[in-house]
């Protein structure tokens, strides 16, 4: 899942947005991938922030991250921006020396955030044994459902703008949504 988020989301060579829907549909290779730890970096690989600079395609990688499947794992500097690190040892620099561990910063709160959502989601049964599974896709657009949730995730980048109807999300007309 993380050399697809990456793959859709990074710098490099961007692939269709679809690739999210392939890596979730390969899920079913591992015995229960709702056990699977999902992150997009560690010790052993290039921090995040090295390989995607549009924030906005990076927020979604992460929202994608916590909400598709598995269990989510943040390496330590990700809510703290902390994008140097492309190689050892960079990659695995002190904490301290980024952000003072702010507890303020967007990346942050972010984070925190989708704790809460997947606090709130965890309570509707079986939610946490569940994979999302794809609805549709367009363009740089990509719509998931989980359980109650449907996940719209969009690689467009910062300062691009549109619409989409997500046809087969199965709310009715005036239903209350929470982005």
């Amino acid at each position: 899942m993380r050399a697809a988020l990456l793959s859709v989301f990074g710098n490099d060579s961007p692939k269709p947005i679809s690739a999210i829907g392939d890596a979730l549909g390969r899920s079913n290779e591992y015995p229960d991938p709702t056990l699977v730890g999902a992150f997009l970096d560690n010790h052993d690989f290039p921090r995040f922030d090295s390989l995607v600079t549009d924030r906005t395609k990076g927020y979604n990688a992460i929202v994608a991250n916590f909400l598709t499947r598995g269990l989510p794992t943040v390496y330590y500097g990700l809510e703290q921006d902390m994008s140097e690190g492309r190689n050892d040892p960079y990659n695995r620099e002190a904490l301290w020396l980024y952000g003072n561990f702010a507890t303020d910063g967007e990346t942050y709160q972010r984070i925190k955030k989708l704790n809460a959502v997947r606090a709130v989601l965890g309570k509707q049964e079986g939610w946490y044994n569940l994979v999302a599974e794809q609805l549709e896709t367009e363009g740089d657009d990509i719509a998931l459902k989980r359980g109650p949730a449907v996940i719209v995730l969009t690689a467009r980048g910062n300062g691009a703008s549109g619409s989409w109807k997500v046809s087969k999300a199965g709310f009715q007309g005036g239903a209350r949504v929470i982005e």
